[in-house]
């Protein structure tokens, strides 16, 4: 039924798409390492540069057709350990962005499109593994293969290390970012926050069933009460019923406006993501976990100014201390 050439051109196509995919994820690995965490998953977020550099080498190896039985199989498992992430991420924590695609997802992409292009991979993978023929599986490996092989993979881990950052509250949050250093009124935040020169601000963007933005809430709030911020101004993306069960348990001191999927994406496709505003300026971005006011003042060096209801104990006593 399906001829050697066709099996070839197949296997090309799986190829193409991890190939695409790698590099679409190294453009900016920080991003797909924040999607991880959001995904339920922070305990795995380290490993994003690594998990981009595997599919830029499993895809230059199913373009080479080196051995398409064997990376067939292995993009098929691939393939369902992420589309179970994403069906997880999806139905559980309200995310929408496969990842697929990194930053260059198209706006339309939507999880219905995401879930019907693996479904089609898995099928294509499964075809090539049970049609290849056994005896022609493995192909010529000349020394032009091994330089593109090489060449791909080094520039795969030169793309991703150079856009990866640590987690927040490690390297200074100084997360890159086409917001940071930007005068709010000139970024899509400007249609949903109005802020007023003089004034500092936490803008805290993130989804009612994000248990990665639920770890920040407390956080958040200290920014506020420690008079690390004027104010704390929240966007959130998810329906009436997680609204209402998010409410009910955090009981959040600040206003939260609620927003669509469609517009929330033209913020970020990930979350949670933070925004510290100065003077209408845009001075930090905190993506992934938002860190305690305390970490995020020390690691750049913000002045401590606490408000004059608050006390700050500078010895501990029993009764103090709770002993």
């Amino acid at each position: 039924m399906f001829s050697k050439k066709v099996l070839k051109e197949l296997t090309v196509v799986v190829g193409v798409f991890f190939v695409v995919s790698g590099f679409s994820k190294a453009i900016d690995t920080t991003a797909f390492s924040n999607l991880i965490g959001s995904y339920g998953f922070p305990f795995l977020s380290f490993m994003a540069p690594f998990m981009v550099v595997v599919e830029i080498a499993l895809g230059v190896s199913l373009l080479l057709l080196l051995n398409p039985r064997r990376d067939t199989l292995i993009a098929l498992l691939f393939l369902i350990m992420f589309t179970a992430a994403f069906a997880f991420a999806h139905f559980h924590n309200g995310i929408n962005d496969c990842g697929c695609y990194g930053k260059l997802r198209p706006s339309s992409w939507g999880p219905v499109e995401s879930f019907i292009q693996n479904a089609c991979l898995i099928l294509i993978c499964i075809t090539v593994r049970l049609k290849y023929p056994k005896d022609e599986a493995t192909g010529s490996v000349g020394a032009w293969k091994k330089g593109l092989m090489l060449s791909m993979v080094l520039a795969g881990m030169f793309i991703s290390g150079l856009t990866f950052s640590m987690p927040a509250g490690i390297d200074g949050l100084t997360h890159k970012s086409k917001f940071k250093n930007q005068n709010i009124k000139n970024t899509e935040l400007a249609n949903y926050v109005k802020t007023q020169p003089g004034k500092t601000y936490m803008i805290f963007c993130f989804s009612y069933t994000c248990t990665h933005c639920w770890n920040s809430f407390a956080n958040v709030q200290g920014f506020k009460k420690t008079g690390t911020v004027d104010s704390v101004i929240a966007l959130a993306v998810g329906d009436d019923s997680s609204r209402i069960f998010f409410n009910q348990n955090f009981q959040p001191d600040f206003n939260i406006r609620t927003l669509s999927v469609e517009a929330f994406d033209k913020i970020s496709t990930s979350y949670p993501i933070g925004f510290y505003v100065k003077n209408d300026t845009i001075k930090y971005v905190i993506e992934g976990e938002v860190p305690s006011s305390m970490t995020f003042r020390k690691a750049n060096n913000i002045a401590f100014n606490p408000p004059k209801s608050a006390t700050v104990e500078t010895s501990c006593t029993p009764t103090s201390c709770g002993h």
